[in-house]
């Protein structure tokens, strides 16, 4: 029985995420970001694209052979009208889908993955707020067992550093995220993992120092740690005590 362990999926946000910070044009929108993590997903767990398997879907009336998908699945239904962007099965739930909409019972009952992502970019604007991300963390709370939000923006701002129109967007964009998760703001639940990084690939064009900071929380504190773009180690560092 084929069971997805969290520190190879842990690995596979992190390759991810060290991926868009080396090369913030790699995504136009969500969805590049999307194609992105599969397939670091897959190449950090190769059967999640080699293998295929036996849902408990019939093939016909009288068949005794069964219909077979995959562990990783886009925009998986979490009930309620809502979507998840991500999900990873292990092979076992799988083989509970006895319905074609890939769910239990009926076209609604739907399964909760052992692992969803929720992504996001600059792109969703205003949006961005804390009743947005309150909604996404509930339903990571409620739909899977373990749930990652990783969102990356791109502070595309050409202003040199230390002038006025800098310091201001990105402390603008700072504090709106840090404010989110105020003494008084949402609470991230245990089963749920946060990942927020900034980049500012025009900061410093020719240094890679301050292009990347990225949203370090603990019991006590919130605040922006920037690091340079190269430093790998830190990078890991960081990015693991987030998803722990």
């Amino acid at each position: 029985m084929i069971k997805i362990k969290k520190e190879k999926v842990d690995e596979a946000a992190i390759e991810f995420c060290k991926e868009v910070i080396k090369e913030p044009l790699l995504h136009f929108s969500e969805s590049d970001l999307h194609v992105l993590l599969i397939e670091k997903l897959y190449e950090k767990i190769p059967l999640l694209k080699k293998k295929k398997y036996d849902t408990n879907v019939n093939r016909g009336k009288n068949s005794k052979t069964f219909y077979k998908t995959r562990l990783v699945h886009r925009e998986y239904g979490g009930g309620e009208k809502t979507r998840m962007d991500i999900v990873i099965f292990d092979e076992g739930d799988v083989k509970e889908i006895s319905h074609p909409n890939l769910t239990k019972k009926n076209s609604k009952s739907y399964l909760k993955p052992p692992f969803a992502f929720e992504l996001g970019t600059e792109k969703i604007g205003e949006k961005m707020t804390k009743a947005h991300v309150e909604s996404d963390i509930k339903k990571l709370k409620n739909k899977a067992k373990c749930g990652y939000l990783i969102h990356i923006f791109r502070d595309n701002t050409r202003s040199p550093s230390n002038t006025r129109t800098r310091e201001k967007t990105e402390q603008k964009l700072e504090r709106k995220i840090k404010n989110i998760f105020s003494r008084d703001g949402v609470i991230i639940p245990k089963n749920v993992k946060i990942v927020f990084i900034i980049l500012s690939p025009f900061r410093d064009q020719t240094k890679t120092w301050g292009k990347c900071k990225i949203f370090n929380k603990n019991d006590t504190n919130y605040e922006w740690v920037p690091v340079g773009i190269k430093n790998k180690l830190k990078i890991e560092k960081i990015l693991k005590e987030q998803l722990q």
